[in-house]
């Protein structure tokens, strides 16, 4: 109640001074005007939930599928040639737990470079890549470059992890329903619309 009696005071005060007939304050006045349309036309849009065949549908295509789930070890350093030096060394048969331990820039270092179980979308696109080509066992023979720097990475297993129940997931599907419906919405009326520039 008090932060809406300072604001009407404000308000008041503003329009005195001839604020309101300001060309800068009618702009933001028609700009908050689209904005709150804008949000009522997609809440009209969202306001229908999703046909039950439509969400088994996105369940089938998005969620309906186990997941491989990786455990590794990795050894992070800051270039490419200690890196490579470093796999020359694995090819020599030195310890890989060791190494890491020993030349990881990350805190994985201490545990032998052991990384917790992950899935390909929980990593960079190069690292999970590089796991993916190789068994339980090996080890990537080359560097593999990401934001963090170089990594050497040692698979030490994979497991299968079964696809989640359809109502496990029924909030994350309406989600989805929701993006691929103002996604459609807003497609439908590019199509329709000539759209200038000036």
């Amino acid at each position: 109640m008090h932060e809406y009696i300072n604001r009407e005071l404000i308000y008041q005060d503003a329009v005195a001074k001839g604020l309101n007939k300001s060309p800068q304050v009618a702009m933001a006045i028609a700009n908050q005007s689209h904005n709150i349309i804008a949000s009522f036309g997609v809440r009209e849009i969202l306001s229908h939930a999703p046909e039950e065949a439509t969400m088994k549908q996105i369940y089938q295509r998005s969620y309906n599928k186990p997941t491989t789930e990786y455990k590794t070890r990795h050894i992070l350093v800051g270039d490419e040639a200690t890196a490579k030096q470093l796999i020359a060394r694995l090819d020599h048969g030195e310890d890989f737990a060791k190494l890491a331990h020993s030349n990881s820039l990350d805190t994985s270092g201490k545990n032998g470079g052991e990384l917790d179980w992950f899935t390909p979308q929980q990593m960079s696109k190069e690292f999970s890549e590089a796991v993916a080509g190789i068994k339980p066992g090996e080890f990537t023979h080359t560097p593999i470059k990401t934001r963090y720097g170089w990594h050497i990475v040692q698979l030490l297993k994979t497991r299968q992890i079964p696809a989640p129940p359809f109502e496990q997931v029924q909030g994350e599907i309406i989600g989805q329903w929701q993006k691929e419906a103002i996604a459609n919405y807003i497609n439908s009326l590019r199509r329709q619309a000539k759209i200038e520039v000036k």
